[in-house]
C-alpha cells in the first residue's frame, strides 16, 4: 500500500510537471474511502472584493494540487473543486488540514441560487457543520453526478493546506488517523518535559529552569494554536495566535539560550545582542498582535539573522567549552533548524507543501526539546555533585577547624572574666537604654504625643481609680474636619504638618495634668483626671477656637485653614464600666459635632 508520505512527493513531482495542464475533475469510486490525490482549480483575487458569481465565470487555467503550499497573500484565494461520484454512496466530507484560515466559505450552485457554508477562524466550533477545529464540509453528491464547488479562503497566514475528501463513514470512523492525534500526542510529551522541569526548578531554583519552563509552555500554546485545539475551549479564533504564539517561542529561547550559554561571563558582547534580540522579539509580538503592517515580514527576517548568530555562539560554546553539555546544544540546534527551514520554505511557497517539509518541524523541535531536557537535567545532576562535594570540603575544613579552635579555648578563656566586666558595664547602659525605649514605645512619632497604646495603657487605672474615688473624669475626642480632603488637595505632607499643629496647641493648652494621645489617623483623645463639665467644655472651646484662628502657612503662600470637632463625655459612677464605655459616649458626642456642620463642641 503506498504511504501517505509517498502520495505526498507524487503530489509535488506531478504538480511540477503538469502544473498548469492536469484535469481538475476528481473522481471517487466505491474503491475510494478517502481520496487525497487530485488537483482543483486556483484563482487569485488580490482585490478581495469579487463574488461567486464573478468567480464563476472565470476560466480557471491554474491547476494546483490538492496539497499545496502557495505563499503569504493578502487578498482571497478561490479554489475550484470538480467531483464525478461514480460510487454508490451520496454523503461525503470536504476536509482543509490546516485550522488558522481566518475564512473559509464553500459555495455551491443549487435550485438556480449560489448556497455558501461558512467556516475558518471567524466561525465558532459550535456553529459550524461539522464539529472540529479543522474547516470541513459536508458534501451531498449523487451516483454518477458532476457537482462544482467553489471554496473563497483567506488568511493572514500563509496559503498553505491539504484538502481532502472522505466518504462520510470514513471521516467518522473510530480510531481514523490524523494530524491531531499528532500535534495532541506531542502536546502530551511537552506536558511530561513541563513537570518533570518544573519539579527541577521546585527544587534548584534556578532561572534557567524557569525560562525553560516558559519557553516548553510558549510551545505548548504554539502547537494547540496550530491545531486548533484551543477553538474547543470557546476561545474566540484568532488570526495572528500562530504567529504572534511562534514569536513568544522565539524570545523564551533567547533568554533560555542566554542563560545556559552563560553568556553574560563568557561573551559578554553577544549577551547584549541576545538581550536585545529579545527585547526586539517581545515587541513583535505586541506588533504582531495589534496586525501592524509588515510586522511578519520584519519578524522572519529578525529570527533568521538572530538563528544565524545563535548557530555561531552554540559552535564557540561548544569549542571554548562554555558550560559542559555545549555539544549537545549544538547538536540540537543542527537537527532543529534544518527542519524549521524547511516549515517556512513551504510556509513561503518556495518548496512544494509535502508531509515531510510542513511537519519536519515536529520532529526537529521534538528532538530538541528533549535535548534541551537532557542538558537540564545533566545540569542539575551537576549542581547536586557539586554541592554533596561542597559539603564534603566543608566537612574536611569543619574537622581541621575544630582542633584549631580546641587550642584557642584556652586562650579564649583568659579573656572571658574581662569581657564579663564589659558585658556588666554594657547592661548598665542598656538598662538606661531601655528606660528610653519604654518611653519613645509609647510616644506616636507625628505628633510627639502619647499614641492609642500607650493611653489605653495609663487609661484604665486612671479610670478605676477616678470610679473607687468617685473623683470628676472627662474626656475629650478630637477629630480635623475633612482631613482626606486636605491630603488630597495639598498632600500628605500638609496633612502631617496639620497634625504636628494641632498636637502643639494640645499640649499649649492643657494644664499639664490631662493624659492627651493621638488615638487614630487624625483623631486625638484627652482625658482630664478630676475635671468637670464646665473644665472640659473651657478647654474644648480654646482649642477649637485656637486651631479656628490659626491656619496653616504653606511655602506657596497658600493657607489652609482648619477646624476641629470636639465630642465630650463625663463619667458616670453608676453606668460606666470602663474607660470603653467613655470613650464610646465621646465618639457619639464626636459625631454629633460632626452631623451639626463641624467645628463644633458637643457634650452626651
Amino acid at each position: 500500500m503506498i504511504s501517505r508520505f509517498s502520495l505526498s512527493i507524487f503530489i509535488a513531482i506531478y504538480s511540477f510537471l503538469c502544473f498548469g495542464v492536469s484535469n481538475a475533475t476528481t473522481l471517487i469510486t466505491d474503491n475510494d474511502k478517502k481520496v487525497e490525490v487530485f488537483f482543483l482549480g486556483y484563482f487569485y483575487d488580490g482585490s478581495g472584493k469579487k463574488t461567486v458569481e464573478e468567480v464563476s465565470k472565470i476560466g480557471f487555467s491554474n491547476k494546483i494540487p490538492s496539497q499545496f503550499a502557495l505563499g503569504y497573500h493578502s487578498g482571497n484565494a478561490w479554489f475550484k473543486l470538480t467531483i464525478h461520484n461514480k460510487s454508490h454512496l451520496q454523503n461525503f466530507i470536504l476536509n482543509l488540514t490546516e485550522p488558522f484560515w481566518t475564512q473559509v466559505d464553500l459555495y455551491e450552485f443549487s435550485q438556480n441560487q449560489w448556497k455558501v457554508v461558512v467556516n475558518g477562524l471567524n466561525v465558532p466550533i459550535e456553529q459550524r457543520q461539522i464539529y472540529q477545529s479543522y474547516p470541513a464540509f459536508p458534501l451531498y453528491i449523487n451516483q454518477n453526478e458532476v457537482k462544482t464547488f467553489y471554496i473563497k479562503a483567506n488568511t493572514v497566514s500563509s496559503f498553505i493546506g491539504a484538502f481532502q475528501i472522505f466518504t462520510e463513514k470514513e471521516f467518522y470512523r473510530h480510531g481514523r488517523f490524523n494530524i491531531a492525534q499528532i500535534y495532541n500526542a506531542y502536546s502530551g510529551i511537552l506536558l511530561f518535559v513541563l513537570l518533570l522541569t518544573g519539579f527541577l526548578y521546585f527544587v534548584i531554583r534556578e532561572r534557567v529552569y524557569l525560562y525553560y519552563i516558559a519557553y516548553v509552555f510558549s510551545f505548548f500554546i504554539w502547537i494547540n494554536v496550530q491545531n486548533g485545539n484551543y477553538l474547543y475551549l470557546g476561545i474566540p479564533g484568532w488570526i495572528h495566535g500562530l504567529h504572534a504564539f511562534g514569536s513568544l517561542v522565539i524570545f523564551f529561547m533567547v533568554l533560555f539560550t542566554a542563560e545556559i550559554l552563560e553568556l553574560k561571563n563568557k561573551s559578554p558582547k553577544i549577551s547584549k545582542f541576545f538581550n536585545w534580540s529579545a527585547a526586539i522579539i517581545l515587541l513583535c509580538f505586541v506588533f504582531i498582535s495589534l496586525d501592524f503592517a509588515y510586522i511578519n515580514l520584519f519578524f522572519n527576517i529578525y529570527s533568521s539573522v538572530f538563528f544565524l548568530v545563535l548557530l555561531y555562539t552554540s559552535i564557540q560554546a561548544w569549542t571554548n567549552k562554555y558550560f559542559t553539555q555545549a555539544r549537545y546544544y549544538l547538536i540540537a540546534l543542527v537537527i532543529y533548524m534544518p527542519t524549521m527551514a524547511l516549515m517556512t520554505m513551504t510556509y513561503n511557497g518556495l518548496i512544494a507543501n509535502v508531509d515531510f517539509s510542513r511537519y519536519a518541524f515536529a520532529f526537529g523541535s521534538l528532538i530538541e526539546i528533549i535535548f534541551f531536557s537532557f542538558i537540564l537535567v545533566s545540569h542539575y545532576y551537576d549542581s547536586r555533585q557539586a554541592k554533596i562535594q561542597a559539603q564534603e570540603d566543608l566537612f574536611s575544613e569543619r574537622k581541621s577547624l575544630a582542633e584549631k579552635l580546641k587550642q584557642e579555648v584556652s586562650e579564649r578563656t583568659a579573656e572571658l572574666s574581662k569581657i564579663n566586666l564589659q558585658l556588666r558595664q554594657q547592661q548598665e547602659k542598656l538598662e538606661k537604654s531601655k528606660q528610653q525605649l519604654m518611653y519613645e514605645a509609647s510616644i506616636d512619632s507625628l505628633s510627639e504625643l502619647y499614641n492609642r497604646r500607650y493611653f489605653y495603657k495609663i487609661a484604665g487605672p486612671i479610670f478605676q481609680e477616678s470610679k473607687n474615688q468617685n473623683k470628676f473624669l472627662s474626656l475629650l475626642m478630637i477629630d480635623i474636619d475633612r482631613f482626606k480632603g486636605i491630603n488630597d488637595n495639598f498632600g500628605h505632607d500638609v496633612g502631617d504638618m496639620a497634625i504636628r499643629s494641632c498636637s502643639e496647641v494640645f499640649k499649649k493648652l492643657s494644664s499639664g495634668d490631662e493624659i492627651i494621645a493621638r488615638y487614630g489617623g487624625e483623631e486625638f483623645v484627652i482625658l482630664m483626671p478630676d475635671s468637670p463639665t464646665d473644665s472640659a467644655l473651657k478647654l474644648a472651646e480654646n482649642i477649637r477656637k485656637s486651631i479656628e484662628s490659626s491656619p496653616l502657612l504653606l511655602e506657596q503662600g497658600k493657607m489652609v485653614s482648619l477646624t476641629l470637632s470636639i465630642g465630650i463625655a463625663n463619667m458616670v459612677v453608676e453606668q460606666d464600666k470602663g474607660i470603653e464605655d467613655l470613650l464610646k459616649r465621646a465618639d457619639k458626642a464626636l459625631y454629633i459635632a460632626k452631623n451639626n456642620g463641624r467645628n463644633k463642641v458637643e457634650l452626651v
